[in-house]
């Protein structure tokens, strides 16, 4: 089946470790396309790797960790990182330690940062002093010319993924991403709807308040097909 989840917004059943490996990259492909039709000339959005991505920050993360960069092609430098977080940069060990570091020298070096949190499970990331509302997902904006300030939207499992600002520059109008759309078609083109079984649980398990919502949508979706 190449059609959409039955979810809103984020599936909680791409969270699974072993679904989740299959979806990170194509959603960074998907994120990395949209940008190229929207980013002014000038400007380029690419998947970067882990070996030497970003102009004045140093690279020590685990091999075939992506992320998606955007080039000021005049000056020669990353302006823009969009990072989607993994379940090992949410868990206590060498991946976590390698990922703060470098979101600390992203905004040591002045790049914008935006960082999708799309995993319930594991430790959140360090937010500072101002704590957001408790949240199933995180989306934080870092714009370079307001750090250490920075926007943060919390989203529920029936949330929508919004449309989310991309900085590049204080005196550049700022890029809106339609991070549904993204999503969505990271979705069909992987048909993740022919591997996820959603007649069991996802993992993690959903809240009490959450699971009968989710197993309804299924139900629905499910009979769609019938």
């Amino acid at each position: 089946m190449n059609r959409s989840s039955p979810f809103p917004g984020m599936d909680p059943y791409l969270e699974d470790p072993d679904i989740w490996s299959g979806f990170h990259t194509p959603l960074f492909v998907e994120l990395m396309q949209q940008l190229n039709e929207i980013l002014p000339t000038g400007y380029q959005a690419k998947v970067g790797m882990s070996q030497g991505a970003v102009h004045g920050v140093s690279e020590r993360w685990h091999e075939g960790n992506r992320y998606v960069k955007v080039l000021d092609r005049a000056r020669n430098r990353v302006v823009t990182v969009i990072e989607v977080l993994s379940p090992s940069n949410k868990t206590t060990g060498q991946d976590r330690e390698a990922y703060l570091m470098k979101r600390n020298e992203y905004l040591g070096a002045g790049v914008n940062v935006v960082e999708l949190d799309l995993l319930r499970g594991g430790q959140r990331m360090p937010w500072g002093e101002s704590q957001p509302p408790d949240a199933s997902y995180y989306i934080m904006v870092s714009r370079n010319w307001e750090f250490p300030r920075a926007g943060v939207w919390p989203l529920s499992l029936r949330d929508t993924l919004p449309f989310i600002p991309i900085p590049l520059a204080e005196n550049v109008a700022e890029l809106v991403l339609p991070l549904q759309e993204c999503f969505d078609a990271a979705y069909r083109k992987g048909r993740h709807a022919d591997e996820i079984d959603y007649t069991q649980l996802p993992n993690p398990p959903l809240s009490e308040v959450d699971a009968p919502w989710a197993r309804k949508r299924i139900e629905e979706w499910m009979q769609c097909d019938a």
